[in-house]
């Protein structure tokens, strides 16, 4: 090897190491965002809703339309056993109330079942907190934090998944004149049926 081809030695070498440190450390970037960040639904398959090779949008999605891309597996031909509807009143989308991914923590410290959000948007643009820890009386659960709780905490926030929206503050309103009173504490969705866009029958 001649002296001017063996002096690019150490630059190369120092170059190739400087690499591998910068691989390695975006690696262990990675990994522990991984590991700090919520975990994934157990119960979904990443290619339930993301194309690796042919999604369309940023985020890979089978189908960009985020309601068609739920009901296809939660609608009336899907093949989930929990089949839904989008909320008739407002014509909201699944992810109005939802989380894609995981359960979230709540502004009170808890985590929200059924990938409920920790807060939604109102009528009037405003951000509202919610609640849901509890599946209601009918369900053999605490009235505290359920669907409608009545601020049983007496935090004067209306923060139960029905309560948010549905009260004299929220987007709309009770159709009975004693507002929170009706069915307080109980399981809304034994009535108002998800399916059924949670209207009665």
């Amino acid at each position: 090897m001649t002296w001017y081809r063996m002096k690019w030695v150490p630059a190369i070498v120092a170059v190739g190491a400087a690499f591998l440190l910068g691989v390695g450390a975006v690696t262990d970037s990675l990994q522990s965002r991984t590991a700090s960040s919520v975990a994934l639904n157990p119960n979904h398959d990443c290619a339930y809703c993301h194309n690796l090779h042919g999604g369309s949008s940023m985020q890979l999605l089978a189908n960009p339309v985020v309601e068609a891309l739920c009901l296809t597996c939660h609608g009336p031909s899907g093949t989930s056993v929990l089949k839904v509807a989008n909320h008739v009143y407002d014509n909201s989308t699944c992810t109005d109330c939802h989380v894609s991914h995981s359960n979230v923590r709540n502004w009170l410290g808890g985590t929200n079942l059924k990938l409920v959000r920790d807060s939604v948007i109102g009528q009037e643009g405003n951000s509202r907190p919610v609640v849901f820890e509890s599946r209601g009386t009918n369900e053999a659960e605490p009235t505290l934090h359920s669907f409608c709780d009545g601020d049983e905490d007496g935090n004067g926030v209306w923060d139960g998944v029905c309560d948010t929206c549905h009260s004299d503050v929220g987007r709309h309103t009770y159709t009975e004149s004693n507002k929170h009173g009706h069915q307080q504490g109980a399981t809304c969705t034994r009535c108002h049926e998800h399916v059924l866009q949670f209207k009665t029958e």
